[in-house]
């Protein structure tokens, strides 16, 4: 493959940097396993660094990642697009100034602070901060043109944006706090675009880490429950006595207290986007994903089983004296009294089943379902020896004799990266139908992004 550039996509110059590696592979990975790096540039950073949204358009054939800005500052960061069928092939779809998700500037100059690609493949909704407010835009994925959908007041802090999977919809995480105030929560805005409205549903002080729609793969158009929302709720408060979002609404990840019993992750919540059943004191019956509670068991990365799912899984860290174990959880949601949420129990008919209860050695970690359901793939745990993560995919088995479903899984290969950052986790996803696995790695000197194909599910 060369880097020689040609014209496509309406004329727009696609960039061929792919280069295939075998650094990847093992004596026990597929025999037709290949690896491409499809980024190659030295001086910047490439990686998806959300592995739970939509990345790929509906045919597999095209998805999008993010690339930073060059160390010299003369190439501004921006959304990319990779044709699969076209070598690899790379091009921009928009270029900005990129400010991560947090605490915002007084007056905003024009950044891009969050991006989703539309699940329709036609292009992205972007957020921007310009002076005290911030604008909501659809970039079209063929040209580049941008359109202003809605504007809003600037917050002091921001999170995470997802979108609906029938893409009518965009949520963007906001802190409701004046800088003052001591326990002000967070909340969401959420757009309705196709009826040009839009709302805010207040949530509460620990919610930092946002809510996504109700969906994994997406690309659905019709189901039950598409315009719900999941969220974690645990506690507010901190062993010292403190918010566990201060009134600037900053992330706290330093000096935090020391950990107590009272430190735990609470439930994970499922509520509609217009906020009616949101968890509150005096509401009975909301609805939970009743997964197995800490201290014992404590959640790591989670997501929906397919397109149209009704099982939500996620990667628990499941530890005990002699034993260190992160299986794969799956739960269905259910609905919870008010007296076994504040009791932060789950309901009496709670089920979750350990999907991982066959496989020889339990590691989950980030991972991501194709649109089927039935397939996966992930990357074992390494935040504390990367050395050791590998990468896997899997098969969702449900047995013919009504019991419990679990996973087959076959190793793909060693990610050999560092996880120095959240750039260089691997973080891998499928496309749409299970054919590529993407995933990250900086082995040849920084974060890029690569494709797995030619595997086979077991």
């Amino acid at each position: 493959m060369d880097n020689k550039g040609r014209r496509g996509n309406k004329g727009r110059t696609l960039i061929h940097e792919a280069q295939e590696r075998d650094e990847f592979r093992t004596p026990v990975s597929p025999a037709g396993l290949r690896v491409v790096q499809v980024t190659t540039d030295e001086t910047r950073d490439s990686h998806v660094d959300e592995q739970t949204t939509i990345r790929w358009t509906p045919d597999s054939k095209r998805f999008v990642f993010k690339r930073e800005a060059s160390a010299d500052g003369t190439r501004k960061a921006g959304v990319w697009l990779c044709d699969v069928e076209d070598g690899f092939a790379i091009r921009p779809v928009c270029e900005f100034a990129w400010l991560p998700d947090g605490v915002l500037p007084a007056k905003g100059q024009g950044e891009t602070y969050s991006w989703q690609f539309i699940p329709d493949g036609s292009g992205l909704y972007q957020i921007t901060h310009l002076l005290d407010t911030m604008e909501l835009r659809r970039v079209s994925l063929d040209t580049g043109a941008s359109e202003v959908l809605f504007t809003f007041p600037a917050p002091l802090a921001t999170r995470w944006m997802d979108v609906s999977a029938d893409g009518e919809r965009v949520i963007y995480g906001i802190f409701l706090g004046d800088g003052v105030q001591e326990g002000a929560p967070w909340g969401v805005q959420v757009f309705d675009v196709k009826h040009a409205q839009t709302w805010i549903v207040e949530m509460a002080n620990q919610c930092r880490r946002g809510a996504g729609y109700r969906r994994g793969a997406g690309y659905a158009t019709e189901f039950d429950g598409i315009h719900d929302l999941v969220a974690g709720v645990g506690p507010a408060r901190l062993s010292d006595g403190s918010w566990l979002t201060p009134p600037d609404g900053a992330w706290r990840w330093q000096d935090m207290p020391s950990a107590d019993g009272s430190q735990g992750w609470g439930h994970t919540y499922v509520f509609a986007d217009d906020g009616s059943d949101f968890p509150r004191p005096g509401r009975d019956n909301c609805r939970v994903i009743p997964f197995p509670r800490a201290p014992e068991y404590n959640a790591s990365h989670a997501c929906w089983r397919g397109i149209r799912a009704e099982s939500y899984v996620a990667s628990m860290y499941h530890v005990t004296p002699g034993c260190w174990r992160a299986p794969f959880v799956e739960a269905y949601p259910t609905t919870i009294s008010e007296a076994e949420r504040t009791a932060d129990r789950n309901p009496a008919e709670a089920h979750w089943v350990d999907l991982t209860r066959f496989v020889s050695r339990a590691d989950a970690c980030h991972f991501n379902f194709d649109a089927s359901g039935k397939h996966f793939v992930s990357d074992t745990d390494g935040y504390v020896l990367p050395q050791t993560c590998m990468l896997y995919v899997g098969t969702y088995i449900e047995p013919a004799w009504g019991e419990a479903p679990y996973l087959n899984t076959r190793l793909l290969g060693i990610p050999r990266t560092s996880w120095k950052t959240q750039s260089a986790h691997p973080h891998p996803f499928l496309s749409p139908n299970g054919t590529y696995a993407v995933f990250q790695s900086d082995f040849s000197g920084r974060p890029q992004v690569h494709v797995a194909y030619g595997f086979e599910f077991p």
